[in-house]
């Protein structure tokens, strides 16, 4: 039986070097049992270029103006049709931004993300597959600044921003700083990994990876690997429809 075969999206900049890909793309091809494809150029991908995959991978953050609006909505759109995608950390900053409102992507980032710091993640639903058999877990990574937005958002982890330390470096505003601290205080659950449905699509993402560390921790290939095989059997179920 042939392997399903992923598309990776990312792009050249920190969240993608070397040794990022070898992480993820040697995660994906060895427990989670893929061909993988990897593209660095996310900006020129098309509903075209995207079609004729098993589950698209995407790793892309594109905060530098301007943004790929075309890329993302081909994204949205294949997915739609019934692809699954799953977003690993950068891909948070995208799921706002797509057609039709940020309710298609299920959360809004917030910007600026909270600094790079050890904190603890909590499995807010371990009876899903993804989270099977995951155990709350501590983590050196970047926290992300997520809402959800709409209806159909399942947060499987999150993690308490309350007690995360707050945005000092590099300097900002103080009326940033001011903003930041306002959202953390009131974030005891914010989403680190979720899923939901779009069209005849499923996504997950997963806001962990910032680091060739953090894609290295157990808790995230067991995430990683799991949200993937749950990712290709929606996917077969969306075909067969």
């Amino acid at each position: 039986m042939p392997r399903p075969h992923a598309l990776i999206l990312g792009t050249r900049n920190g969240h993608n070097s070397p040794a990022h890909y070898e992480q993820l793309a040697g995660l994906l091809v060895g427990p989670a049992g893929l061909n993988v494809t990897v593209r660095d150029d996310y900006p020129a991908q098309t509903e075209a270029s995207l079609t004729g995959f098993d589950l698209l991978v995407l790793w892309a953050a594109d905060a530098r103006p301007p943004f790929p609006q075309a890329a993302m909505d081909a994204v949205f759109a294949t997915v739609r049709r019934g692809t699954p995608l799953l977003g690993i950390h950068g891909a948070a900053f995208n799921m706002g931004k797509a057609a039709g409102g940020p309710e298609a992507g299920g959360t809004v980032y917030q910007s600026p993300h909270l600094p790079v710091q050890a904190y603890d993640v909590r499995v807010a639903d371990g009876d899903h597959p993804v989270t099977a058999g995951v155990e709350d877990f501590r983590i050196e990574d970047e926290p992300y600044r997520l809402d959800v937005v709409g209806d159909g958002v399942r947060v499987l982890c999150s993690f308490d921003a309350s007690a995360a330390v707050q945005y000092t470096s590099p300097p900002r505003e103080e009326a940033v700083v001011a903003a930041v601290r306002d959202w953390s205080r009131a974030r005891t659950d914010a989403p680190v990994v979720y899923v939901k449905r779009l069209g005849a699509g499923t996504i997950c993402l997963n806001t962990l990876g910032h680091s060739p560390g953090a894609l290295a921790h157990p808790a995230f290939r067991r995430l990683a690997v799991q949200a993937t095989g749950w990712l290709l059997e929606e996917g077969a179920r969306a075909r067969a429809a």
